[in-house]
């Protein structure tokens, strides 16, 4: 997981500082792998920018890292871990 995403277009000081979204590789032999979860739309129908300096993001890190957590390390309290957050359903580990 990268600690940030980049801009899709320059800012005023001609670079890409801090932005949305971003890619995660989750490697393990619990994980339903050899595939790419996410949709590319590509640039074009970005604008206007979703919020600040971002491309769309298809899913929340955290519903990512939930799975990781209560698939492979068995921790069935992920609420107590990221609470008051909406967990979406990913599939990422194998059953």
């Amino acid at each position: 997981m990268t600690e940030f995403g980049r801009r899709a277009y320059e800012n005023t000081s001609l670079g890409t500082d801090h932005g949305r979204g971003f890619a995660m590789m989750v490697i393990s032999s619990g994980i339903n792998g050899g595939r790419v979860i996410g949709d590319w739309s590509g640039l074009a129908d970005e604008e206007p920018w979703p919020g600040p300096g971002g491309l769309k993001i298809n899913y929340d890190y955290r519903s990512v890292l939930s799975e990781v957590l209560s698939g492979l390390l068995g921790n069935q309290n992920v609420d107590s871990v990221f609470p008051g957050v909406s967990l979406e359903p990913i599939g990422l580990v194998a059953q």
